[in-house]
């Protein structure tokens, strides 16, 4: 088996990022290292992190976004394969090693993704509960809540730091874009956790990052067929 790298970026989320971080220690595939990138938090989530010790690479920069966290992650990390995790969310202990088994058995195969359920996050009150409540019960994970190749991951550019939400949408597309393929663990092994700070519930500019995802998308398409029309033969 090839060694996993994973990255979680985290910015101000001390309450949950002790679970997130031992969803991964906890996990059954070992030959993983972890990397939590702290985005510029003013909270005590580099003081949660650091109390890991040698469990973890724990890396600060100045506030960037989630996209440029991840880039630093992996460019400080040294695994064949890579996958995220967001500080808020947490995993199945069976994640990595399910994932990796589809990337192992088939060399033509770029990235594994598996089934995500969203969860109530437990401290909130009852008002609360209301207002975050789950829109889907179990829903096919985006490309960067899977397990990737660094080799897929190096192809497309890493993540986008032009946005501060629909980063995992844009990654998406690019790889789609780029005729890269990834297969789905038909099993729950990621646990989204739903709150009331959660990134995309409280910016007001997501669909504005939504629609440059897009535009950026459909450009990119056109540019390729352009290019195929003017060189039919490449």
């Amino acid at each position: 088996m090839k060694a996993v790298s994973v990255i979680i970026p985290v910015y101000n989320y001390e309450m949950y990022l002790a679970e997130a971080i031992q969803s991964v220690l906890d996990q059954s595939f070992t030959e993983v290292e972890l990397t939590v990138v702290d985005d510029g938090s003013s909270d005590g989530s580099g003081d949660v992190a650091k109390g890991f010790g040698d469990a973890i690479t724990y890396l600060r920069q100045d506030r960037g976004g989630n996209g440029a966290a991840r880039n630093l992650g992996v460019a400080n990390s040294s695994g064949s394969y890579l996958s995220f995790l967001d500080a808020d969310d947490r995993w199945h202990p069976t994640k990595i090693e399910r994932e990796v088994a589809l990337l192992e058995a088939d060399a033509e195969l770029d990235g594994a993704r598996s089934l995500v359920r969203e969860f109530i996050s437990p401290e909130l009150d009852g008002e609360e509960r209301h207002r975050v409540r789950a829109t889907h019960d179990v829903i096919p994970g985006l490309l960067h809540y899977g397990t990737m190749r660094r080799t897929a991951f190096e192809q497309i550019g890493g993540f986008t730091t032009d946005l501060q939400l629909a980063v995992g949408v844009d990654f998406s597309a690019r790889w789609a874009d780029a005729g890269l393929r990834s297969e789905l663990v038909e099993e729950v092994l990621i646990e989204r956790r739903l709150h009331s700070s959660n990134n995309w519930a409280r910016e007001s500019n997501r669909r504005g990052d939504l629609a440059m995802a897009v535009k950026a998308s459909l450009e990119r398409r056109r540019k390729a067929a352009e290019a195929k029309q003017k060189d039919p033969g490449s």
